[in-house]
């Protein structure tokens, strides 16, 4: 049985192309929000989940802590971005967030 070259690419591959494209050609993004959405994607499984810190983004991308939570509400209210806290036990507090990149936001 033939496959196909789709066949052969991996399942989280697969995701990160179609994000990457969807990310670059929509319109209502600001270049900051496609920026931080490439560099989460860049991280993310095939399910579109990471948990990258803020920190981690922001030197991914170049840009401040402060741009990098505009950038994450941004992409948020445009429904490209979930994000949930995420929580330490022993600290009794949320140490980093998990990230879920939606692909075609709210297109």
């Amino acid at each position: 049985m033939l496959t196909s070259a789709k066949d052969k690419i991996p399942s989280s591959s697969r995701w990160l192309i179609a994000a990457v494209s969807a990310i670059v050609d929509d319109r209502t993004l600001r270049w900051n929000e496609k920026l931080l959405l490439l560099a989460l994607a860049r991280n993310c499984n095939g399910f579109g989940v990471c948990w990258p810190s803020r920190k981690r983004l922001s030197a991914d991308t170049g840009m401040s802590l402060g741009s990098v939570q505009r950038a994450i509400r941004g992409a948020e209210l445009k429904g490209w971005l979930r994000r949930s806290a995420r929580f330490d036990d022993e600290s009794n507090g949320s140490n980093t967030n998990l990230y879920q990149v939606i692909v075609g936001g709210g297109s």
